[in-house]
C-alpha cells in the first residue's frame, strides 16, 4: 500500500478507498479456487475492521455512473454488523444503487 498522510491536519482521515471494489478480484480467485467460503470471508473482513482504524467504503459507482455493488459488498456489511462496535465504514449511496442494499 502506498499511504499519503497530510500532517499538516491532525483530524485528517486516510480513506483506504472501496474495500469491496479492490478486494473483489482476489475475493473471486478465492471463492473459485475453494480457498475461501464467504463465512471466513466475513471473519477475515470483521477482523480487519477491529484492528485498522483507517476509513473504508462501499459500493459507488464507477465512471460511466454503473453501480459498483457486488457480493463483497453486502459481506462487508455483515462483517461489520457482527462486530457490533462503531467502523470507520461508509456506505456510497447512489441513484443507481439497489434498494436491498
Amino acid at each position: 500500500h502506498i499511504y499519503s498522510v497530510y500532517s499538516c491536519n491532525a483530524n485528517a482521515t486516510l480513506s483506504m478507498g472501496r474495500i469491496d471494489d479492490y478486494l473483489y478480484p482476489l475475493y473471486e480467485n478465492d471463492i473459485k479456487n475453494g480457498i475461501l467460503d464467504d463465512e471466513t470471508a466475513k471473519f477475515l473482513i470483521a477482523n480487519l475492521l477491529l484492528i485498522d482504524p483507517h476509513y473504508y467504503q462501499v459500493s459507488g459507482v464507477d465512471e460511466f455512473d454503473n453501480d459498483k455493488t457486488n457480493h463483497l459488498s453486502y459481506l462487508v456489511l455483515d462483517a461489520a454488523d457482527s462486530i457490533n462496535i462503531a467502523c470507520n465504514l461508509t456506505v456510497r449511496v447512489h441513484d443507481n444503487c439497489d434498494r436491498k442494499f
